[in-house]
């Protein structure tokens, strides 16, 4: 489901997501480059085509490649779309995170659905 709202300037996409497992790499390289949020993300199968993304914060790393950030909402609440320093990319696919660890904050295992709005 994917449903676009415009407020002034801005759209704003909703799509529902599916909680995938990941590797458990972000947990590593956060706490040193984006130490503001919880040290994981969320690894989610989008189920609608993923808007563009205007990242509003990008981070030099050491790997050679930055670290993208973008404002986003997760079951209405405030997080971010991360864009990893090795990270590549999926269609369909993003990695969401936020100052809370968004499992346990939503009790999510994988194959939970949620959604995701695009800012």
């Amino acid at each position: 489901m994917t449903r676009v709202r415009q407020k002034e300037s801005y759209i704003f996409v909703k799509i529902k997501g599916t909680v995938k497992q990941g590797s458990g790499e972000s947990s590593q390289w956060m706490t040193t480059y984006i130490p503001w949020l919880f040290p994981g993300t969320v690894n989610l199968k989008l189920e609608g085509k993923k808007p563009p993304t205007v990242w509003t914060e990008i981070i030099e790393t050491h790997y050679g490649k930055p670290c993208k950030i973008a404002p986003c909402k997760i079951n209405e609440l405030d997080a971010f779309i991360i864009f990893p320093p090795l990270g590549k990319e999926h269609k369909g696919k993003v990695e969401i995170g936020a100052t809370f660890k968004i499992r346990d904050k939503f009790n999510l295992a994988d194959g939970d659905q949620v959604i995701v709005e695009f800012i």
